[in-house]
């Protein structure tokens, strides 16, 4: 059964097992659905990137892409805002004379 089957009830289940990350998309779009995550759930979730066979560049160019992709931290941020739902953190100002010692500028 799909997820679009599960979602459109479509078929006899009460549940469906499938990716933290779709599961929370898919709440987005069918607000009476909620994703459940299993405890203890252990490290990231795994994702497969399909390739055509005897490409050794193109596997190349994924996995440097991939690497460089893991070294920023802008991409878990975003993950976690977009798909773990968890809120922004707010950066606080930096320290200024005219607002801190001065009080101009109050917030």
């Amino acid at each position: 059964m799909s997820i679009r089957e599960f979602v459109e009830k479509k078929g006899s289940l009460d549940a469906m097992l499938t990716s933290w990350e779709r599961a929370s998309a898919w709440s987005l779009l069918y607000p009476e659905l909620a994703p459940v995550a299993t405890e203890p759930r252990q490290g990231a979730t795994s994702l497969a990137y399909v390739l055509p066979r005897d490409e050794p560049d193109l596997v190349r160019v994924v996995d440097t892409w991939i690497g460089v992709a893991r070294g920023y931290e802008r991409f878990a941020s975003a993950r976690r805002y977009w798909i773990l739902g968890q809120a922004a953190r707010r950066k606080k100002p930096r320290w200024s004379v005219a607002r801190d010692v001065l009080g101009w500028w109050a917030d």
